[in-house]
């Protein structure tokens, strides 16, 4: 058991100094991650553009100028860090291969002098900044070609590249050949939840053959890359959270994995929130035994659309990590929990969670907060869904969360965050856990939260009452009382 750590592409180059770009630094980075139950980091090597100098897309400083006055300028625009830090970006990552031969196989050898692995992940549609057409990020594919594009699937980011065009095609299968002649890697992740869809809405399943070759390529060439290096390069999908819609995207997981085209699969709902009950038993049931199964924890939470997404705590992710546990996985995979400003804010802690979030002995042991959370996959025609909001009415109303392992002898409470215009009691609230009723505890928390305007509202569940798995937290409102955004289960 141990945790799979994605580093993207802009954590070490945009959030350090100038002067950190170099050897030292790099290694420094790679030893304190594995000081840890790291056993393997993801290094993520592009989006539209790479963050190596590249022959196949174009890399992230490309067309950037320095001006007289000492600012840098792309398209006759200053380059800035609003709203993401792309100026440092390129600016150090440029500085960086200056400074170092190979950064991207320096990072992957010290992973491995640390008794690790060190693969690399492609992005395979990224979308970031997509809404401004200037924007240093994209390729010139993608600012040129209009008609390459899904708009009619725009985000609030922006719109994605369809893979229904040869020339998206092209120059996606061109970069993965590249990845595997450059670089001496021990696996390699095809990035499927940055960003769907990955073509028009309704003619997935006529187009399902070309995500297809593509995992079939990548299978391909790492056999080949094996027999240069002499040693496995495991080859990886993150998709969607669930079955089902991963195959309403075009994406036949189930069939990559039977084909053999696949050694890991990692189910991850997109940004805005971890899935938790994502349906890993099922999952399990339709893989090959051979295919490790390894969930993704995002580094955002939410209990449903119209919520504010809330940054990660560390108790948030010792909770899923705990459920996925009791589930039968043996690993877990980390998105975005990085040692800079995409990670954790509190870094004490996040420095604590890698020391104990990658096994179930230690992670069962932890303070933990189980959320009841939404599943949003980014699938056309798909909305997201979710147990919340509900109203505060008179009636038994019910919300399942996974709540994993080692609940005996635990002092467990139940919290339900309430929007409403009056001030409410917590006896305005029954609350059942596995059936068993809970005394009412304080009204507010210590906790942190999100929006303050929320109620919160404080249940004692009796001694092992909570059973281990898959846990129902009933509640019926005394009287009409506001809307219940929130439900989570505490262990302490």
């Amino acid at each position: 058991m141990a945790i799979y750590l994605n580093e993207d592409y802009e954590n070490f180059m945009a959030f350090r100094s100038a002067d950190e770009m170099n050897e030292e630094c790099l290694k420094k980075q790679i030893d304190d991650y594995f000081d840890s139950q790291v056993s393997t980091i993801l290094f993520n090597a592009n989006a539209q553009r790479a963050f190596f100098d590249s022959r196949t897309i174009e890399p992230i400083w490309q067309g950037m100028e320095k001006g007289g006055d000492g600012k840098f300028y792309f398209r006759g625009a200053e380059l800035l860090n609003k709203p993401l830090p792309t100026r440092d970006n390129a600016v150090n990552a440029k500085r960086l291969h200056e400074n170092v031969a190979d950064p991207f196989q320096f990072r992957i050898d010290c992973a491995r002098k640390n008794g690790g692995s060190g693969w690399l992940s492609m992005r395979m549609n990224d979308i970031h900044l997509n809404n401004n057409i200037d924007a240093l990020m994209h390729s010139e594919l993608w600012r040129e070609n209009p008609a390459f594009r899904l708009e009619r699937h725009k985000s609030k980011n922006g719109t994605g590249l369809d893979f229904a065009c040869p020339e998206v095609r092209k120059r996606v299968l061109s970069l993965i050949l590249e990845y595997f002649e450059r670089f001496d890697m021990d696996g390699f992740e095809l990035d499927w939840m940055r960003t769907p869809p990955f073509f028009t809405g309704g003619r997935e399943d006529e187009n399902r053959g070309i995500p297809d070759e593509i995992v079939r390529t990548a299978k391909r060439v790492s056999r080949a890359a094996e027999k240069r290096t002499g040693h496995k390069i495991k080859i990886s999908v993150r998709v969607p959270s669930r079955p089902e819609e991963a195959l309403r995207l075009g994406l036949d997981v189930i069939g990559w994995a039977r084909h053999g085209w696949i050694d890991t699969v990692t189910p991850c709902a997109f940004i805005d929130s971890t899935d938790g009950s994502m349906p890993l038993e099922i999952w399990r049931a339709l893989l090959p035994g051979r295919v490790e199964l390894i969930p993704g924890i995002d580094i955002l939470t939410s209990p449903h659309p119209d919520a504010p997404v809330f940054h990660n705590l560390a108790e948030f992710v010792n909770g899923f990590a705990a459920a996925f546990f009791y589930r039968g996985i043996q690993d877990i995979y980390l998105f975005n929990h990085m040692d800079r400003q995409t990670g954790l804010r509190n870094k004490t802690a996040y420095r604590e969670l890698l020391q104990h979030a990658g096994t179930r002995e230690s992670v069962e042991k932890t303070f933990r907060r189980h959320v009841a959370t939404m599943v949003r996959n980014q699938v056309p025609g798909i909305r997201p869904s979710a147990s919340l909001p509900l109203p505060g009415a008179d009636f038994w109303q019910d919300v399942r969360i996974e709540v994993g392992g080692g609940t005996e002898g635990r002092k467990v409470q139940v919290i339900l965050a309430v929007e409403s215009a009056d001030l409410l009691p917590t006896e305005d609230f029954e609350v059942r856990v596995d059936g068993t009723p809970c005394r009412c505890g304080k009204t507010g928390s210590d906790l942190e939260f999100p929006p303050a305007h929320w109620q919160k509202l404080t249940y004692e569940v009796p001694e092992n009452a909570l059973r281990p798995g898959s846990a129902v937290v009933e509640f019926k409102g005394r009287r009409a009382a506001g809307t219940i955004q929130w439900c989570e289960i505490d262990l302490f």
